[in-house]
């Protein structure tokens, strides 16, 4: 037989050991590999979800993942917020540099740099007002009920030309406020400072303002609601008998500050019936009038009390121990809650006097008694509004006698709504007083500010020259 021919061998070619592997164990392990990887999975979620991880941080100490969109959104509403309350008070730069402090790429959000913009455009735009230029007005405090004051006989002219009623002032105010003026403090345009060695420096401030707005000090004096004016029968407690004002300041339910009156039935209320409630009120309705929380001085004499209560020290034997105390008390937590509300508390002599016409001695005596009376209820001020006539000299003795007695800011009297003095360790503000008489008869010392004709009540009738 030739080889073509030739039968095949009947037995089979053995497997080799690669042949055998990828058949045998090759898919038992790729099943166990695959379990392992699940199962690994399965774990790490599981870890993940008990542990949440956190963003690495660098030597710095910041983290090095960026906040998400979310946290970036949080924050930049929070910094519009805080931005657009400062600018309000009219804190320009404050709420540009506030906006620098965000913590992402500033360029990348419109919204932020437009209004960081807007503030920096606006401090840009503010203008440099000089104490001189400043206009500063004062009225006593305030008739509610003017037929009653009127028809007081032995006081009531004078009401009539030194008083302004409540109507009177709130009409004024508005006017004030169309007219472009907001409410600053003295201290925000002048300063007066003591060095080591008891030298006192006094100079101006720069008190800039937005492009429309003129600076005003507003004055209320004789903020005590005077026995005679609203207690007939002088037992401390208003009654009927009053002259139709309010008869004290007290803090209300809500913390906020109003004032208490006794009608001619003997009714009493609370109310608006003074200068700080109408105020406080006017300016939650329009905070643009107030320049970085700025409302009115209120200036005060002692000798029957303050803010009608009656803490002068002789009340103590007329009126007994505990009531004096009780007055002290009232008197305390008030003045403490006017201070914290923004105004500012000023000497209006101890006894309502002309100082023109006093001593230095008789000035001393008088800052004794303010001293051992109403330093303890108000604390220390600085600040003194002259009452009637201011002194001559700021050089001699009963000036040294102010100023020994802590007071470096002043406020006299002027022919015109603004005038200021810078001198040898005292500032002085000259004002003008807003009264009926002045409504009625000299209008125009006003016309700057506001039309009196627009604003008097007429059931004054005529009113007597002051």
């Amino acid at each position: 037989m030739d080889e073509e021919t030739r039968p095949v061998n009947p037995r089979r070619r053995r497997k080799s050991k690669m042949e055998i592997f990828k058949e045998a164990y090759l898919p038992i392990i790729i099943i166990a590999l695959t379990a392992l990887m699940i199962f690994i999975f399965f774990v790490g979620s599981l870890v993940k979800a008990i542990w949440p991880s956190t963003p690495s941080v660098d030597e710095t100490g910041s983290s090095s993942s960026e906040p998400s969109e979310d946290a970036y959104a949080a924050e930049i509403d929070s910094l519009l917020a805080q931005a657009a309350a400062l600018a309000e008070n009219y804190e320009y730069q404050a709420a540009a540099d506030l906006i620098d402090t965000f913590s992402g790429d500033l360029s990348a959000y419109p919204a932020l740099l437009a209004a960081q913009q807007e503030y920096l455009q606006m401090e840009s735009n503010m203008v440099t007002w000089t104490p001189e230029q400043v206009t500063c007005l004062s009225m006593n405090m305030l008739i509610v009920d003017l037929e009653t004051a009127l028809s007081d006989a032995e006081y009531g002219t004078s009401y009539n030309k030194n008083f302004i009623t409540v109507d009177e002032f709130s009409a004024i105010l508005e006017q004030l406020y169309d007219n472009g003026y907001i409410l600053v403090n003295i201290t925000d345009y002048a300063s007066c400072t003591t060095d080591d060695s008891g030298h006192i420096t006094c100079e101006a401030v720069e008190l800039r303002l937005p492009v429309g707005k003129k600076p005003l000090v507003l004055i209320e004096t004789n903020v005590n609601y005077y026995s005679y004016m609203v207690d007939a029968d002088r037992d401390g407690v208003a009654d009927a008998g009053g002259d139709g004002f309010a008869s004290k300041m007290l803090i209300a339910e809500d913390g906020s500050i109003t004032c208490e009156r006794t009608d001619s039935d003997g009714n009493v209320t609370t109310g608006a019936y003074d200068v700080v409630p109408i105020l406080d009120a006017f300016i939650a309705e329009h905070p643009d009038f107030s320049y970085r929380g700025a409302k009115a001085v209120l200036a005060f004499s002692g000798y029957d009390g303050v803010f009608g209560y009656r803490t002068n020290a002789d009340v103590a034997t007329t009126l007994g121990e505990e009531f004096y105390n009780s007055e002290v008390a009232a008197a305390t937590e008030l003045a403490a809650a006017l201070k914290e509300d923004g105004y500012v508390l000023a000497c209006y002599t101890y006894s309502n006097t002309d100082y023109s016409l006093k001593s230095a001695s008789e000035i001393q005596s008088e800052i004794r008694s303010w001293e051992a009376e109403v330093t303890p209820i108000v604390g220390e001020i600085d600040l003194f509004v002259f009452a009637r006539n201011e002194i001559e000299d700021y050089t001699d003795s009963k000036f040294n006698a102010l100023s020994n007695g802590g007071y470096r800011y002043f406020v006299g009297f002027g022919s015109s709504v603004t005038g200021a003095e810078i001198g040898e360790g005292y500032f002085l503000q000259k004002r003008v007083n807003i009264t009926g008489s002045g409504l009625y008869n000299t209008p125009s010392l006003y016309s700057d500010c506001f039309s009196a004709s627009t604003v008097i009540d007429s059931a004054r009738g005529e009113v007597p020259v002051a």
